[in-house]
């Protein structure tokens, strides 16, 4: 077999087999030969050819992207390389441009570079819930120990009105760590929304093992009486209740106390009033038959009595003394008695831990008091937690930045209380109101027509589109929108600004007739 003749390349001055063109760079080596119409290069470095596309320099080995030189100053002159070793150069610099790829891609690429917990998150705030349930999913059969994955799972299946299955996400978060109630209470609530006796049967089930491994959680024990009740299993929820009074858990009541609790628990709120009341008659000590005739009371919506029942346990020294302050502060929050409110949900928030209430009130009666300041830290720390009140922290949050004209902040605290799951009429009305503020018309516009799909009869909604299109001089649509405004809050008990935009409203309707 004869060898092929070998030359070198005039254009390029590579070695090539004789023939019609150059197998490097494609010139011509004989007569009539033509060239295919390829631009060629120098490198910066050593001056050799280079051809389209290369990204590493075969003769010396600089990167032709960065202009680089690989060979360190004083180091041994480049070897040519050959074949094998070029396309190593050439796949390791294809392997830089993909990764520089990647990161160019941004959001569309995120799923392949981030948490795709914290991607499914990102992705429900943006509204898409459906893509983000289903990037869950398939993260939770892969790694199906990932709590937070269970739990952000539990709450969008919330969200989009599938309590089966938030219930099935938020049991299963519980299981991976049973020392947080939360999860599990969370579960309940969902459990709730079920029909029939589907529901009150995993609540219980459920809440059996939480006051088994959980026996000081009041708030178990009183869900499972009331899940009991519901199934109607009065003895058996007469035990639990019982059972909660041995552990020192629930109310911590006095037996006959209890046993007026399990009647007004079963309906008869009659009956329970008059078993406390021979119980209080017999025993006027006994602060907890007191208090417990007070939360019957309350249960009949005979608040005035109910709070000198209330007021009464205080004085006698009840074992409930966090759930009666709880329970007048609350009443004297409706009432509009801050400071009373204040000094009552305080020493609440102490003595009943576990119950998310009590910080949340108060924090929401510092707000009311106008101690803005004091009501930020709280609601900060609220939500910062994963408690069921996080979300409306947040919110709050972002009332007392408005006010205070800190825009910012308060678009911050809205997109915290959405990244919670929050998604209410209110939230959206409060995010259309900053985008106004901060001349963001069109997004405050969507906003608003997201909070009235969500809840058709919140006024605000329709006060804040109604000021949006008179401010653009939309006046029948600014009109149309301010109307509804007063009709619903009218409907609602009136308040609020009625009166103002009523005046308002006729105004408009004058500058319409003249012009």
């Amino acid at each position: 077999m004869a060898v092929a003749e070998m030359m070198q390349c005039p254009f390029c001055g590579k070695e090539t087999a004789a023939g019609r063109n150059c197998v490097h760079c494609g010139g011509p080596l004989r007569k009539g030969a033509v060239a295919p119409k390829v631009t060629t290069k120098n490198c910066p470095n050593c001056k050799a050819a280079v051809q389209p596309g290369d990204i590493i320099c075969v003769a010396c080995g600089t990167n032709l992207l960065t202009g680089q030189i690989v060979l360190k100053p004083g180091g041994e002159p480049p070897k040519r390389v050959g074949r094998r070793a070029r396309r190593s150069l050439l796949w390791g610099g294809a392997a830089v441009l993909i990764a520089a790829a990647l990161v160019g891609l941004g959001a569309g690429a995120a799923w392949l570079l981030r948490d795709p917990v914290e991607t499914a998150r990102k992705m429900a705030v943006s509204g898409n819930s459906l893509d983000a349930l289903a990037l869950l999913q398939k993260h939770v059969e892969r790694r199906p120990e990932d709590r937070n994955a269970r739990l952000l799972q539990g709450k969008l299946y919330w969200q989009a009105n599938q309590p089966d299955r938030a219930a099935e996400a938020l049991e299963a978060a519980y299981r991976q760590q049973e020392e947080d109630v939360t999860p599990a209470l969370m579960a309940v609530a969902a459990a709730a929304k079920l029909g029939g006796q589907e529901g009150p049967k995993r609540q219980a089930a459920l809440l059996r093992d939480v006051v088994r491994r959980h026996p000081d959680s009041q708030r178990a024990w009183h869900l499972l009486a009331l899940a009991l009740g519901a199934m109607g299993l009065h003895a058996d929820q007469a035990a639990a209740i019982k059972d909660a009074g041995q552990a020192g858990a629930a109310s911590g009541t006095s037996m006959g106390a209890l046993s007026g609790v399990s009647r007004g628990l079963e309906g008869d709120l009659e009956g329970a009033e008059k078993s406390l009341r021979t119980l209080t008659a017999a025993a006027p000590d006994n602060g907890d038959a007191a208090a417990a005739l007070g939360f019957v009371l309350s249960l009949q919506g005979r608040e005035d009595e109910a709070a000198g029942a209330l007021e009464g346990a205080l004085e006698r020294n009840t074992t409930v003394s966090g759930q009666v302050r709880l329970r007048l502060g609350l009443a004297e929050l409706r009432r509009g008695n801050y400071e009373r409110a204040i000094s009552l949900l305080g020493p609440a928030r102490t003595e009943l831990p576990d119950d998310p209430r009590a910080p949340f009130f108060h924090a929401l009666a510092l707000q009311n008091a106008g101690l803005a300041e004091e009501a930020l830290t709280e609601f900060e720390r609220l939500s910062t937690a994963s408690g069921p009140y996080a979300g409306q922290a947040a919110l709050q949050m972002a009332t007392l930045y408005l006010k205070m004209d800190s825009l910012d902040r308060a678009g911050a605290s809205i997109r915290r209380a959405t990244e919670l799951g929050l998604s209410s009429a209110r939230m959206l009305t409060l995010q259309g109101r900053v985008h106004a503020l901060q001349g963001n018309n069109g997004e405050a516009e969507e906003s608003y027509r997201r909070a009235m799909q969500a809840e058709p009869d919140y006024p605000a909604a329709h006060l804040e589109m109604g000021l949006l299109q008179v401010s653009r001089n939309a006046l029948p649509e600014g009109i149309r929108e301010l109307e509804r405004y007063v009709e619903l809050a009218r409907a609602a008990g009136g308040g609020g600004r009625v009166n103002e935009i009523e005046v308002l409203v006729s105004q408009l309707r004058q500058t319409m007739q003249a012009s």
